[in-house]
């Protein structure tokens, strides 16, 4: 997004907000001391301002992304020749290729045919995962070349100790902290798009550009549902899933309060809550944004500027679609330094394995990544639970 398109953006969700506390503090709190709720007139007026403002959030959040992550690394020769190689490959398989071509392609190879995808290409498909995916943007990442897992060292269960001593005290030994470890598992994840061996030797469009759409299509959308609700034995463990996140209810049985919210901030430790993101369904911060506090302060405001996102309680959040919308018992809203509670594990790459035999007359792309995830510091999260 431009600087202008995001200037101009900000400006429109800074009216579109003060519209709707208009409506808010003037006809829809006349409507409340008269009849008890707002009528369906006031409401319809500020469910439309609302769904406004989501689409400059929207726009928004996917701005600050962009400048957050910077651009991507430019294309080297090196990188464009394995494009082409990889092209011929895809079209024709390993006896399409020549010699020039193999060689260009034989640092990605593996003995059983596959080949990762071109860099540029594979750097394309990990950038719209972030977008579909907000938990890759907010979480710790690793990437491993080897093995199928990743040791994660931290604090044991005892704690290191100390004491007051007079000038001539004796000095017992004091505790010694002591060390323990996670591991954070890999799963696979795959999917086999077709085409025919026709299509593939007519077709003139970008290849790589395809592939990139279909991977995008099927990895994102299930590892976004795994890392919020994973079961943590054959697809990563999701944030919901882990039993140690500390619970603050909303305080109403059905619904959110601004209590609850502004509770669920404070109950996370100060450390962790400076480094704070909220996550939740974009349903979820429509309710949030007519809240107030106490002071008859919004929970919820606009963007202040070109790198202010929009804030609740002072601190950015992002939407996920895989979030729980607000029920009855249910976890509508996590709130956390995720990047020290959450870690991501990458094995190598997306790799693409051509089969042009299983099922003539198709060729088949059998594309594979290796990926965990996992809760590795519960006391860095907090989640809200729609309870009295």
């Amino acid at each position: 997004m431009e600087l202008k398109e995001m200037k101009d953006a900000i400006d429109a969700m800074n009216r579109e907000f003060n519209a709707m506390k208009a409506l808010l503090e003037g006809r829809g709190a006349e409507e409340q001391r008269k009849y008890g709720e707002m009528l369906g007139e006031t409401k319809a007026k500020i469910d439309a301002i609302n769904t406004r403002i989501d689409e400059l959030d929207v726009k928004l959040q996917r701005g600050h992304f962009a400048a957050a992550n910077g651009g991507g690394r430019e294309e080297t020769p090196q990188d464009r020749e394995y494009k082409a190689a990889f092209n011929t490959y895809f079209r024709k398989g390993e006896k399409g290729l020549n010699e020039v071509q193999f060689k260009a392609l034989a640092t990605d190879s593996d003995p059983d045919g596959g080949f990762l995808l071109p860099r540029n290409v594979r750097a394309g498909i990990v950038e719209k995962l972030v977008e579909i995916s907000p938990v890759r943007a907010l979480a710790t990442i690793e990437t491993i070349g080897v093995g199928d897992s990743l040791d994660v060292p931290k604090e044991g269960s005892t704690n290191f100790d100390d004491g007051w001593v007079a000038e001539r005290q004796d000095r017992p030994e004091t505790t010694t902290g002591t060390f323990a470890l996670d591991q954070i598992p890999t799963h696979e994840q795959y999917a086999k798009p077709r085409a025919t061996q026709k299509m593939l030797d007519d077709m003139t469009f970008d290849v790589e550009g395809w592939i990139s759409r279909k991977v995008q299509q099927r990895f994102g959308k299930r590892e976004g549902t795994a890392f919020v609700s994973g079961n943590g034995v054959t697809q990563p463990e999701g944030l919901l899933t882990n039993a140690d996140i500390a619970i603050v209810n909303s305080g109403d049985a059905n619904l959110l309060t601004a209590d609850g919210i502004v509770k669920l901030y404070y109950a996370l430790p100060e450390p962790y809550a400076a480094n704070g993101t909220w996550l939740m369904r974009r349903g979820t911060v429509q309710a949030i944004r007519l809240f107030k506090d106490t002071q008859g302060q919004y929970l919820w405001q606009p963007a202040l500027g070109e790198k202010a996102p929009p804030t609740i309680l002072g601190q950015p959040y992002r939407e996920a679609i895989d979030m729980p919308a607000v029920a009855a018992n249910a976890f509508p809203i996590l709130f956390g330094d995720f990047k020290a509670g959450y870690a991501i594990v990458d094995r190598l790459g997306i790799r693409v394995l051509r089969d042009p035999y299983s099922a003539k007359p198709f060729v088949e792309f059998y594309t594979t990544r290796r990926v965990g995830g996992q809760v590795i510091l519960a006391e860095a999260l907090v989640k809200q639970k729609v309870a009295a």
